[in-house]
């Protein structure tokens, strides 16, 4: 009844409705792969990717793999799409990012508590090692990086991030090694789509199919979406395959 997906997001992909590139099939090892310059070369330490690839769970499949968005931390509230000119955060598309985690059910429900952490691939409470990640949950309907089109229902601050609509999450870990937990947004619908009432979303949601749900918090669907930017950083030299990402939500 219920389901949690994850989508890949490529270069060729440029709509903005619809789920992106293609299934990552955790339960089967696939995931997200952060490179230099392409698949493979490897990221400087202390550096940030400039690609990003959809492939196996340690990032050596090459010929499987399909290249995605890349979304590179360039400062607090800056990102680079695909290395392009740094833009402000909160005017990236969603279509831009990445990663869509997407929650299906058979029932319209609110989703609530949704959480995101990096961890270590064998323990979610164990931060990832010899890696910083930088995250961000975009809430940009439409495809244009201009203007103020940042949807208003956002997430609410959390103790790692009391910014979360315009600056980046980061990954670091506590002095005990223990996963953060960044919070993103409850329920945001079909495609992030939802917003409060009064948003504008005559321009902020324009072609929408239907009638734009402004319902915030408590918004029912059958589905919600998330988009979210990563960009990661070695820490020391060699792969980091101690990494892996875990995402929980409740739903009524």
């Amino acid at each position: 009844m219920a389901e949690i997906r994850f989508y890949a997001q490529g270069v060729s992909n440029t709509e903005v409705a619809d789920g992106g590139y293609g299934d990552i099939t955790h339960d089967a090892g696939s995931g997200l792969g952060f490179y230099g310059s392409s698949q493979g070369v490897s990221v400087p330490v202390g550096e940030y990717q400039t690609t990003t690839y959809h492939t196996n769970g340690d990032g050596t499949d090459i010929a499987g793999s399909t290249r995605l968005k890349n979304s590179k931390f360039i400062d607090a509230t800056g990102v680079s799409i695909d290395e392009g000119a740094t833009i402000a955060l909160d005017k990236t598309a969603n279509f831009q990012a990445p990663l869509n985690i997407r929650f299906v059910h058979s029932e319209d429900v609110m989703v609530k508590t949704c959480r995101l952490r990096i961890f270590d691939r064998n323990d979610v409470a164990k931060a990832a090692s010899g890696v910083t990640t930088k995250a961000f949950e975009v809430r940009h309907y439409a495809s244009s990086n201009d203007g103020d089109l940042q949807l208003s229902h956002i997430a609410a601050a959390s103790p790692i991030n009391t910014s979360p609509d315009t600056t980046w999450t980061g990954f670091v870990g506590t002095s005990a090694g223990n996963a953060d937990e960044m919070y993103l947004t409850d329920s945001p619908g079909m495609s992030g789509a939802n917003t409060t009432a009064g948003d504008n979303v005559a321009t902020k949601v324009a072609g929408y199919a239907g009638t734009v749900p402004q319902d915030g918090s408590v918004h029912r669907a059958t589905r919600h979406d998330w988009y979210l930017t990563l960009s990661s950083s070695p820490d020391s030299i060699g792969s980091k395959t101690s990494y892996g990402m875990y995402f929980t939500c409740e739903y009524l």
